[in-house]
């Protein structure tokens, strides 16, 4: 069956087109039966308007024989009148059942039997019997009454004809019933047909593929993603249909991201390096990860349903309920410093608590994670006692410290330059003007020069001066002090130390003595400086070695932080509510920058310490550029740029290189560029075949290098770099001025990471950009990798000119 109404392509379009057609079936209807009713009503009036001829051709001749009879002239004349007026009466009837009325609301006749009886009466009224009538008042007594007697003998017959007329008027009404009745039932068969049309097309058009469209939302539910619904309408049933077919395609993608998500989750957990758990509102565990187990020693499967007081002395558990109670008690997260028992003795966690809720938003559990920070204890136990020791170490050598803030004008004393001064602790508002008051009135002037000096001169401040104590004491002190500029070069702080010196000054002898060993010291400590440089190089190198070989144990709790970050954002634990999904979101993408920067600090540490090496394979270059243009296309795409690639014929060939590292410096190159090109522009890769001399007069020392090079360009219509900022782009920490790349965020790492990994292969990079025109980089390495030690890496003689 062909579609109804084909050219109607929304659901709208055919619910409105259907509407019309039935409301002006609907319509045609009432006012059709509307007119026949009028129709009817006229033809009963004429019906009624024939039966009274009857009455008048009777009442005329009553009418008539009254006034013959009347022997009073008023009343005769008062009948004949009356006798004129019916005889007009009957006149008017005649013609509008003929011709119709509008005063008695009947049509013209056309019947053609009441119309030849209808011209019969009106004949012989106007030959016959109007004469008659009329000739009467007129006529002698004797006439008159002839003349009655003859419309007597004649008004029988009359009346006969009449009732035939009636009789034919009945007749046609009777038939104008009955053609009505068939005409209705007609209109009923057509009503129906159409209304049988309509059904079909609405099952056709809405039911059937509604039908088809919940058999599809059955399967779905039951996780069949490969089912595909058939709908071919061209409205938004067929529109909703394609959507389904694409989003079980969609949901299918999903649901296997989410497999394996779920998978990588659990290996998430299992290995993190904090110990997880989950507990219901009663405190029972529902989950525990590896680490919980190995930790206490436990299996999950032992400790689900139990509590803390299953695994944790009595004193330990009722401080983990407690700490429980108070997050389902907030309904927020909370971070609990716990000590748990080991078989090392007590250790100390840091544990984050927050409450799971379901769809609801009901509370249903507690999830834990606790990272140990018994080192973290221990080290600022440490810093502490080293606190006290300092402290301890002035009180014993008499020398306090002192910091100036000069344009606030407040002094922070140590509490050994209180002693010193004879002092109570904060005795005084400590202030420039109450340590002057305190210098003895003879040496004022020369301790304000020297302090003069030294914040406007910039001179070195190094004085010794006495002091006056509250007994009237004297006493002699050494001070010196660093003064703080800022950008403009005037002066904002100034810190210093004082030494009690008195008794030095007093035993002047001893004090030579002192200075002669001081200088065998100075001598002996040069001697341990020059091998604590040493050692600090060694340092330097073994700190690298350390973060290039703490990748796992440096990733790990970030990994954790934005896997549970996930699973909150994912509500796999429960609905968020705004605030804690902007925290979560807060934390995984600080999560992701902050692996981001330690994946290339632990880069740059690697090639730093000479561990990260090429592991070289031969590949065909096109396949590398196109597969990382790919990860940049719908990025490109959400910002309006162009992205093209251009390979000439000669560089369509197989290379020798590290592919991975390859795929990461034009990952690295590629992401600045887009990062940097505003909506609408546009980025260029290039690549060609080229030599030393065509790779704008490079040269290298390493002699090994004289065959052919790949040159691979970047370029695009961003921001553009300041000359005087292009030195900068390719150091370590370094980021341009915040004036015009302070939208965009970056480490300052992943430029010096690319260009270690270009020279790795024994190839350089450089730069040519325009401020406010768009950059280009552009690097080479060999066809057949050849890597530069880390003295021919530095001893590269220049670069370009134009870099």
């Amino acid at each position: 069956m062909k579609p109804f109404l084909p050219r109607f392509n929304s659901l709208t379009s055919k619910f409105i087109a259907l509407s019309i057609i039935i409301l002006s079936f609907f319509a045609i209807y009432i006012y059709s039966e509307f007119a026949y009713t009028q129709h009817m009503k006229g033809e009963a009036t004429r019906i009624d308007l024939a039966g009274s001829l009857r009455y008048r051709s009777f009442e005329m001749a009553l009418l008539a024989r009254k006034m013959v009879e009347s022997k009073d002239r008023h009343t005769n004349k008062f009948f004949s009148k009356e006798l004129k007026n019916k005889i007009d009466g009957f006149d008017e009837v005649s013609i509008s059942l003929k011709n119709g009325s509008e005063k008695h609301g009947i049509s013209p006749l056309y019947y053609e039997k009441a119309l030849e009886a209808l011209n019969s009466i009106t004949n012989k009224w106007e030959n016959r019997f109007k004469p008659v009538l009329l000739d009467i008042p007129d006529s002698p007594v004797n006439n008159q009454r002839l003349l009655i007697n003859k419309y007597d003998l004649m008004i029988v017959e009359y009346v006969t004809e009449i009732d035939s007329f009636v009789n034919y008027l009945s007749e046609d009404y009777e038939n104008d019933i009955r053609l009505h009745a068939i005409a209705k039932f007609l209109v009923l068969l057509f009503f129906s047909i159409i209304s049988i049309l309509v059904i079909l097309f609405i099952k056709r058009g809405f039911v059937n593929p509604i039908i088809k469209l919940k058999e599809w939302t059955d399967k779905i539910e039951k996780k069949n993603f490969d089912v595909k619904v058939d709908i071919k309408n061209r409205d938004e049933i067929g529109d909703l249909a394609a959507s389904f077919n694409s989003m079980s395609q969609r949901l299918k993608a999903s649901f296997e991201a989410l497999s394996e998500g779920e998978n990588k989750l659990q290996a998430i957990i299992d290995n993190s390096n904090a110990a997880i758990c989950v507990k219901d509102t009663e405190g029972r565990f529902i989950l525990v990860n590896k680490w919980f187990e190995n930790m206490f020693h436990i299996a999950g499967e032992d400790i689900t349903g139990k509590d803390d007081y299953y695994i944790f002395p009595k004193e330990t558990a009722h401080n983990l309920r407690v700490n429980d109670q108070k997050v389902l008690w907030l309904n927020a997260p909370m971070e609990f410093e716990e000590t748990f028992p080991d078989e090392n003795g007590m250790h100390t966690y840091i544990s984050m608590k927050f409450p799971l809720q379901d769809q609801k938003g009901i509370t249903y559990a507690v999830c834990g994670i606790s990272t140990d920070i018994t080192e973290r204890k221990q080290m600022e136990q440490m810093l502490k006692e080293n606190e006290s020791r300092l402290l301890n170490a002035q009180r014993i050598a008499h020398l306090g410290s002192w910091d100036w803030d000069i344009v606030k004008n407040t002094l922070y004393w140590s509490d050994e330059i209180y002693r010193i001064f004879g002092l109570t602790l904060q005795e005084s508002g400590v202030t420039y003007e109450a340590f002057l008051n305190s210098v003895h009135p003879d040496d004022r002037r020369f301790v304000k020069k020297s302090v003069d000096a030294a914040l406007y001169d910039k001179k070195p401040y190094s004085i010794n001066h006495r002091i006056v104590l509250p007994n009237a004491a004297e006493r002699i002190v050494h001070e010196q002090a660093e003064v703080i500029f800022d950008e403009t070069g005037r002066p904002i702080r100034m810190v210093g130390t004082v030494n009690d010196i008195t008794d030095l000054k007093q035993a002047e002898e001893l004090l030579k003595k002192y200075n002669r060993e001081l200088e065998e010291k100075v001598k002996e400590r040069t001697e341990d400086l020059s091998v604590a440089m040493v050692q600090a190089e060694n340092a330097n190198k073994a700190k690298s070695d350390f973060l290039a070989n703490m990748s796992h144990e440096l990733r790990s709790p970030l990994s954790a932080i934005i896997g549970f970050s996930e699973m909150l954002h994912d509500r796999l634990f429960g609905e968020l509510n705004e605030k804690q999904e902007k925290f979560i979101n807060y934390i995984n993408s600080s999560s992701r920058h902050l692996i981001g920067l330690i994946n290339d600090i632990l880069d740059i540490a690697k090639v730093e310490s000479g561990k990260m090496t090429l592991e070289l394979n031969t590949f065909p270059l096109k396949s590398l550029l196109e597969g990382t243009l790919i990860l940049f296309k719908e990025r490109a795409m959400k910002h309006n740029l162009v992205l093209e690639m251009e390979i000439e014929s000669d560089a369509d060939i197989r290379i020798e290189a590290d592919e991975r590292k390859l795929k990461q410096i034009m990952f690295n190159l590629l992401s600045n560029a887009v990062k940097f090109t505003p909506e609408g522009g546009s980025i260029w890769v290039r690549a060609r075949r080229t030599t030393l001399l065509d790779a704008v007069s490079i040269t290298i020392l390493n002699e090994d290098f004289n065959g052919d090079f790949i040159e691979i360009s970047v370029s695009d219509t961003g921001v553009g770099i300041k000359k005087e900022d292009i030195p900068k782009l390719f150091k370590e920490f370094t980021q341009l001025e915040p004036s015009y790349i302070s939208e965009y965020k970056g480490t300052g790492l992943g430029l010096a990471l690319t260009k270690k990994m270009v020279e790795l292969h024994g190839g350089r990079i450089w730069l040519e950009s325009e401020f406010g025109n768009g950059s280009k980089f552009t690097f080479i390495i060999p066809l057949q990798a050849k890597t530069l030690s880390a003295e021919d890496n530095t001893s590269a003689r220049q670069m370009p000119k134009n870099a």
